[in-house]
């Protein structure tokens, strides 16, 4: 394991929303294949809130 990928090895697999918003996430989308970040403006959007 290197050190680029030893803190993204699983890290944004189970949990992926638990790096919303972070820097975390830049490294989860650069390192792990298929990982999308969510925008908060897509999750306002998405949402059930009438509006």
């Amino acid at each position: 394991m290197s050190e680029k990928t030893a803190g993204t090895d699983g890290a944004g697999q189970a949990r992926p929303d638990t790096g919303f918003g972070t820097v975390k996430a830049n490294v989860l989308e650069h390192f792990v294949p298929g990982f999308r970040r969510t925008g908060f403006v897509d999750v306002l959007r998405d949402s059930a809130w009438p509006g």
